[in-house]
């Protein structure tokens, strides 16, 4: 699975769902940002006459889901309480807004304040650290 799309774009080949990085590396969830993706490059060639002025992913998103499989990486075995956390001890609207990536802020601090936080904050402290060794 791809964390982002591919870098080279050709008129010849245009990457669709999970080559073009719509499915989530960390749960595997993809359904509603490839209907949104096709979308918008049916879009964009209407307007166009080219699929190519389509949305990036928000940065955030892209943060969120890195921290959670680096948490998931360097840590396994806080996988479950990570998951349970995440989807029995969030309701189930801030759930699918993360699994669609069309998260609210307030969502997102609600989604995250479910989670275990020492496995999250040893991965900021590593980051850091990483950070400053650079």
């Amino acid at each position: 699975l791809h964390l982002q799309p591919p870098a080279s774009l050709t008129a010849a080949v245009v990457p669709i769902g999970a080559h073009a990085g719509m499915v989530k590396a960390s749960t595997g969830y993809g359904f509603e940002r490839i209907q949104r993706h096709s979308a918008a490059l049916a879009a964009s060639l209407v307007r166009h006459d080219h699929p190519f002025d389509v949305a990036s992913r928000h940065r955030r998103h892209t943060w969120l889901d890195a921290a959670l499989l680096d948490v998931l990486h360097d840590e396994p075995a806080a996988m479950v309480d990570t998951f349970m956390g995440l989807f029995a001890g969030s309701p189930v609207d801030d759930v699918l807004a993360f699994l669609d990536e069309d998260m609210s802020r307030t969502q997102e601090v609600r989604l995250i304040a479910a989670m275990p936080v020492l496995p999250f904050a040893r991965l900021l402290i590593r980051r850091a650290l990483r950070r400053r060794r650079a």
